[in-house]
């Protein structure tokens, strides 16, 4: 029998853990693992300047939509993105340095679906037994 913390990265949820890895110390209990859920990963920022983007989104857009008012648009929801994922990097962080670097650390990706069927499952178990 083993415990093993389950958590996200969130401020919130990683203050959680760090409490309960240390009242599971208090009792003399050392978790296995830790298993961070819901982790975004760090995109890559792009190289292209705003009119090589638009010439490019233009071959995949109808004629009719104009990609460079949507640029500004793209740039922020990656900004954002890019801010969630440092975000998650910090949290992982905070959970190393204050429940221990010794542990088994595993992350899972933050899935674009809700997991509720066998097929989730099975993707989600790919993260946990590799």
């Amino acid at each position: 029998v083993a415990f093993v913390i389950v958590t996200s990265p969130s401020p919130q949820a990683v203050s959680e853990a760090v409490y309960f890895g240390r009242k599971l110390s208090d009792y003399g209990i050392t978790p296995r693992g830790i298993v961070v859920n819901r982790v975004h990963a760090l995109a890559a920022a792009p190289v292209s300047d705003d009119a090589m983007i638009a010439t490019q989104l233009r071959s995949h857009w109808p004629a009719a939509l104009d990609p460079t008012a949507t640029i500004p648009a793209l740039r922020q929801a990656l900004s954002d993105s890019r801010a969630q994922a440092e975000s998650d990097r910090e949290g992982v962080r905070r959970l190393r340095e204050h429940i221990g670097q010794s542990l088994q650390y595993t992350e899972v990706p933050a899935f674009d679906h809700d997991v509720h069927d066998l097929r989730a499952l099975s993707e989600l178990s790919q993260f946990l037994v590799a």
